[in-house]
């Protein structure tokens, strides 16, 4: 069993939990009253206007392939760090039983900055999107890999509904093609292997020519060094994600090289 089927199967189980407690139904309504409630504009999709290069700090405890990260983590700290430098978006990971993540984790990012916020965990029903929702999300991730095509889609088209700007993420050139038959106008690659974690800088270069130009595209994960993340940004994407590497360095300018 990979790395991301141990991931999604614990993820079922979890999500029939809270199924449970709190029936899809509900959890719509809910997540529809909040859209009308609101208003506000949703920040993330100056991602699309391709204007300049947008750097997404990750907020993440813990990962499959590095153990514990930070013990301690101040997430509204380091919220407000990312923003001081220029940060386009934050993502929080909210998986909490491999990255040890929360949704409270989300919220207390949301309190403390004005940036949009990625939501990363792993999605596999619709009862997660308006949770997405409710906790106050301006992006989710996506991944093509945990997803079947129809169902693919129509999460797609329910986070449009919800003002939500959904992320696609991809590995491969089969993954490409599904996402922007589901509909997908902003995609990430990942130069991580969700099967044994192994890194490849370089995916990112070798698939960005099967993506149309009009679609945006974010490369994420293995952005370790200055070099790193100068060579990605030379490549033409819209943006990069960097999450280890800046949570274990308390100074991010280090990879960045200067305020965005």
């Amino acid at each position: 069993m990979s790395v991301l089927e141990k991931i999604l199967e614990v993820k079922k189980k979890e999500v029939e939990k809270c199924k449970q407690l709190v029936p899809v139904e509900k959890m719509k309504k809910l997540a529809i009253e909040k859209c009308t409630s609101t208003s506000c504009e949703n920040k993330f999709r100056n991602i699309f206007k391709k204007e300049n290069f947008c750097i997404i700090g990750e907020i993440k405890r813990a990962s499959p392939s590095e153990g514990i990260i930070s013990e301690n983590v101040d997430v509204k700290g380091i919220a407000k760090l990312y923003e001081s430098l220029g940060f386009f978006a934050i993502s929080v990971l909210t998986e909490k039983n491999f990255f040890k993540g929360s949704e409270q984790d989300l919220m207390d990012v949301k309190s403390a900055t004005s940036l949009p916020i990625l939501r990363k965990d792993f999605i596999i029903d619709i009862w997660q999107l308006y949770q997405t929702k409710m906790i106050g999300a301006d992006a989710a991730l996506l991944i093509t890999k945990a997803l079947g095509n129809k169902q693919l889609s129509i999460f797609i088209k329910v986070l449009e509904i919800l003002d939500i700007v959904p992320l696609v993420e991809v590995e491969n050139e089969y993954e490409i093609e599904k996402a922007l038959n589901s509909g997908a106008k902003l995609i990430g690659i990942n130069n991580r292997n969700l099967d044994d974690l192994t890194i490849d800088l370089k995916k990112t270069e070798r698939l960005l020519k099967y993506i149309p130009k009009d679609v945006a595209v974010i490369s994420e994960s293995g952005i370790k060094s200055r070099e790193d993340f100068e060579y990605i940004r030379s490549l033409g994407v819209d943006g990069c994600l960097i999450g280890t590497s800046f949570m274990k360095t308390q100074n991010p300018i280090e990879i960045i090289g200067e305020r965005i």
